[in-house]
């Protein structure tokens, strides 16, 4: 299953390195998100879409960055390069499952999705 994890935590916990060894992450800057983008871009000698990190700033409110980046997210991971593979889940930490609205999701992604909620977030499932 081809996953793309989207970060919208600045104190992100988990090893940036070895989880995007099987999965592209999209993770906002920040202090300490910074110290381990770039640690990861350092041993990451083969980058592609398909596994990696992308890094991207804050400049609107947390909600208004999600809408965003799942778009940037749709143009960027999905099925019309040889060489990327389609996203079939994007799963999302740092913000309130309770403040997304699915019609919104499914109108930005043009896709029909499911939301499930997770202990540290929750994951838009393409139907």
């Amino acid at each position: 299953m081809n996953e793309v994890y989207l970060v919208l935590d600045k104190k992100w916990k988990e090893n940036l390195f070895t989880t995007s060894r099987n999965r592209h992450i999209w993770i906002c800057n920040s202090e300490q998100n910074d110290i381990q983008i770039q640690e990861t871009w350092k041993m990451d000698k083969e980058y592609n879409l398909n596994k990696g990190v992308t890094s991207f700033k804050i400049h609107d409110s947390l909600l208004n960055e999600f809408y965003n980046i799942i778009d940037q997210i749709q143009i960027h991971h999905c099925a019309g390069a040889s060489n990327i593979n389609e996203w079939k889940r994007i799963v999302v930490f740092g913000i309130d499952y309770n403040e997304i609205m699915k019609t919104e999701i499914e109108e930005i992604l043009d896709s029909k999705v499911d939301i499930e909620k997770n202990e540290n977030g929750f994951c838009i499932i393409k139907k």
